[in-house]
């Protein structure tokens, strides 16, 4: 069998970033030789290695774990034809408000407030940065709440459908906030009994305590500034 390229689209890349956690996703199977990951045309170009049958459904599955996917967004594809209905008869829009998890800058927020906005059966959407979350306003009968979810986690997102997921996640931030000022105060309380560096020991100290505040304790100062 020769080495014969495979072409295999992959959508929510919006960075480097992205090129280079899809590129590492695919490295990591053994019948992948080489890879090659174009944000611009949403393409990852994969060499197999020699005799080897690439397991695209395993790639596909691999990436989808990590926010991406190989096939289209729900807004990319035909969406099915509805019968003309007018605001009135589509009947009274519910309102929709949901965390999401995955924003970073504002262009992560006009990304998915333009997906969700160009949604059949959605309307007035607003997505929060500093918040994170979105609201919009949907029509039951045109759309579900699962439809609007799956708009956010094609994009590369991830969108909360149950608060647990926030719960979780944050009790694990804040369990390595703790692991991390632990590593850096307990070698401080030492160092204050049994000066190891004589007189430089304050300035280690000093150091040590600069990079508890700034990274256990940077989300003081973020609270601080915004407020």
């Amino acid at each position: 069998m020769d080495n014969k390229e495979i072409i295999l689209t992959v959508y929510g890349m919006k960075c480097q970033k992205c090129v280079a956690r899809v590129t590492g996703l695919i490295a990591e199977f053994s019948q992948v030789e080489d890879v090659a990951v174009s944000l611009d045309e949403r393409a990852a170009t994969i060499v197999p290695a020699a005799g080897a049958d690439v397991p695209l459904a395993m790639i596909s599955e691999k990436l989808r774990a990590a926010g991406f996917s190989t096939e289209p967004p729900v807004e990319d594809q035909p969406a099915p034809v509805l019968p003309e209905t007018s605001a009135s008869e589509a009947g009274v829009a519910m309102q929709l408000r949901f965390p999401i998890i995955g924003m970073s800058c504002a262009s992560c927020a006009a990304n998915i407030e333009k997906r969700l906005a160009a949604t059949a059966g959605v309307e007035r959407v607003s997505v929060n940065l500093a918040g994170n979350f979105a609201q919009l306003d949907y029509h039951p009968e045109l759309i579900d709440k699962e439809r609007i979810y799956s708009v956010v986690d094609n994009a590369g997102y991830q969108a909360v459908r149950d608060k647990s997921q926030l719960e979780n996640r944050g009790t694990a931030k804040e369990l390595r906030l703790v692991l991390i000022a632990a590593a850096g105060a307990v070698p401080i309380m030492l160092l204050m009994f049994v000066p190891l560096f004589g007189a430089a020991t304050m300035w280690v100290i000093a150091l040590l305590a600069t990079l508890v505040q700034f990274s256990a304790g940077i989300g003081f100062y973020r609270s601080a500034w915004l407020s």
